[in-house]
């Protein structure tokens, strides 16, 4: 990726050689978590950034002014005035559209350039999770390029359980989709009679002997009553 800066006729092209650091960078932004800040240093009498300077500079001369800040701006023009923000109801092609922490991602646009499509966060609650939805459930609310992780959910408080007027088919968190090779999942002692129930589901058919059994992050306050408990594939031993 680079990035090239123009003024006065003088061009610097800046490479960035760590395509691997952008996730985490976005994420930062996004939620506000990082600062802007502006350094100045003495680099002499003649240098290459300043071949024709003379004498010694005693303090910085730098100075920063008309500065915007923009959200959802680096793939979308940055909004006029009469520029307004539109929220569909379509859920987005992946959860992740939406960055961390959020667990309902619809899509929007900006009015005066509805090509540009992006995610927008309709929930950041936290959903208990059942079984993988079919195609004959409702799945509206599942992000339309991962089907596979379209799972049934209820608010994770609820009393009603999957009575409740929220419970429907969500995109399951990526959390939640890590295997115990990625995670150090606290599995129950019993082990599932049907090894097809939760996350197994995507994993039988490759492997039809495989043991489930209920798991949760042991860090989780509500353990196997909390959003990350759910069916997942017992590690062999």
């Amino acid at each position: 990726m680079n990035t090239t800066l123009t003024q006065d006729g003088k061009t610097v092209v800046l490479s960035n050689e760590c395509p691997h650091i952008f996730e985490a960078l976005y994420e930062r932004l996004y939620y506000t978590e990082m600062a802007f800040a502006v350094s100045s240093y003495n680099a002499g009498t003649h240098s290459e950034l300043a071949p024709s300077c003379i004498g010694d500079c005693t303090r910085s001369q730098a100075k920063i002014s008309n500065v915007m800040w923009l959200q959802e701006t680096s793939v979308n023009p940055a909004p006029g005035p009469d520029d307004e923000k539109f929220i569909s109801e379509e859920a987005s092609d992946y959860l992740s559209d939406c960055g961390e922490g959020c667990t309902e991602c619809v899509k929007a646009w900006y009015t005066n350039s509805p090509e540009q499509v992006f995610g927008h966060c309709v929930s950041t609650d936290h959903f208990r999770y059942g079984s993988q939805c079919g195609k004959k459930k409702d799945r509206s609310s599942c992000s339309t390029e991962e089907l596979e992780y379209c799972f049934s959910s209820y608010p994770v408080d609820s009393k009603t359980r999957w009575k409740d007027t929220e419970s429907r088919c969500r995109s399951l968190p990526h959390f939640n989709r890590q295997t115990s090779d990625e995670f150090d999942w606290k599995f129950h002692k019993k082990n599932k009679r049907n090894n097809k129930g939760g996350l197994c589901r995507l994993t039988v058919k490759a492997n039809p002997d495989q043991v489930c059994a209920q798991s949760w992050d042991p860090n989780e306050e509500k353990r196997q009553r909390g959003w990350t408990s759910m069916i997942r594939v017992r590690p062999e031993i």
